[in-house]
Parts: structure tokens; sequence; C-alpha cells
């Protein structure tokens, strides 16, 4: 009777804890195939966006969270409380990011493919205007963030959101510096992390008639997230910030 008092116990507290360990870990997994005003008025108006009607903003879910399957690393994800890194994407994509999920999840799927490890949640530095989606508040952490070389971007989040980051945030998720000529970034966003004009239609238009604001990697003042606006059919790439 004892020895099986035992191991009942035992067998309760287990599943116990098994269930503390599903709950803490929000694991989700990736598909496959996923895949106003300017400051200084000297920006040339552009093309009116195409109207984004009556949308609701569906894609607040959260930042995305990679996982390559093993529970322990899971675990040791869950507890990071390393450095925060944050990263150019190497690739580029339209103004069609699928929203703001779509685009945390590429996010997600860049940092999982460099093998960045950490806490494995990431955040696209990216606004809407027509529902006041805000850069700042999506980026939940206070840092500090690192680029992958272990240069520091910024000491803390009054420090990305200065208008004066401590270097220019021009690190691929590959440790690549990338060059002027093609270091355009998606952002919809000032450099306070607040909306700006233009968002590509919610990250949802691809189309010429769309337009977004976009940053320029190369810059460390105000312009990294706030220099210019293209019409959404260019290709540009996303500024991918750590969370933990």
């Amino acid at each position: 009777m004892r020895v099986r008092a035992l191991v009942t116990c035992a067998a309760v507290l287990f599943g116990a804890g098994c269930n503390m360990l599903t709950g803490a870990s929000e694991v989700s997994f990736l598909s496959p195939d996923d895949g106003g005003e300017e400051p200084d008025g000297s920006l040339a108006t552009p093309m009116p966006r195409e109207d984004a009607g009556n949308r609701t903003e569906t894609d607040s879910a959260g930042p995305a969270v990679v996982d390559a399957g093993d529970p322990d690393a899971a675990l040791v994800d869950a507890a990071y409380q390393g450095k925060l890194r944050a990263f150019v994407t190497d690739e580029t994509w339209t103004g069609n990011l699928g929203g703001l999920a779509g685009a945390d999840l590429k996010c997600a799927a860049a940092a999982l493919a460099a093998n960045l490890g950490g806490s494995g949640r990431w955040v696209a530095w990216l606004s809407t205007n027509d529902n006041d989606v805000r850069a700042v508040n999506r980026v939940t952490s206070d840092g500090p963030w690192e680029l992958v070389n272990g240069d520091v971007l910024a000491t803390s989040k009054a420090d990305l959101t200065d208008g004066n980051l401590q270097r220019a945030p021009r690190r691929t998720e590959k440790n690549e510096a990338i060059n002027t000529v093609n270091d355009r970034v998606w952002t919809g966003s000032r450099a306070d992390g607040t909306p700006s004009q233009y968002d590509c239609a919610l990250w949802t238009s691809g189309g010429g008639g769309s337009v977004g604001h976009v940053g320029e990697a190369n810059n460390n003042g105000g312009g990294w997230s706030f220099a210019d606006a293209e019409t959404c059919n260019n290709v540009n790439r996303l500024y991918c910030f750590e969370l933990r």
C-alpha cells in the first residue's frame, strides 16, 4: 500500500509539472511555406494609399515564437535573461507582409534559420496608422539590444526611441553588414516608434497604388526608422527585435 501510494503521488506530481511546463513555454510552429507629415517637410507627397475601408486589425496576437522541438531547449529559452539581439533581415519583401503577424513570423523564421537561439521571441518594428498600433508598444522588453556581432544598438527602450541609436542597425541575422544601395526597411514608424502616415494598407498591400514609410539601416539618427516613403511594390527589409 505504501509503495502504491508513493507511485501514485509521483505520477500526480509529474503530471502537474508537465502541465506547468506546457503552460510556460508558449511555443508555436512555423509553416514551412511561410514565405503625414515629414519632420523637415522636405519629402515629396507620395501617391495616395488605397483606402483601408473598415478593416479591423486582427493580427495583434503577440510576438512570434520559434522552437526546434526540443522541450529542454524551450525551457532554457523561457528562462533567457541574456542581452537581447536585433537585426535587419537579409531577405526583402513587398509591403504585403501578411499583416503584423506575418511580419513577426518572418523575423522568427530568420532568427531560427540563423540559429540565434536566445529567448526565441521576436517582433518586427512596424506600426499601423489606421488602428494606431505602435512599434514602440509592440516591443515589450526594455533592452538592452545588441547586434548579432555584439555591438550595442540601444541600452534601453528610451535609448531606442530617442532618435539617436548607439550605432546604425545595419547587421543582418547572418552577421553581414549591408551597404547603402539596398538598406531600406519597412517601418511605418517615426523614430519614436509611433505610426507615420503610410503603412501599405496595414502591411497587406504589395501594389504600386499604396505607400509605406521606410527607414534606412545605415542611419543611426531618426532616419533609421523614418527616412522616406515608397510605393508598396518595392521590396525592403524588416527590423527584428528579440523580447524576453
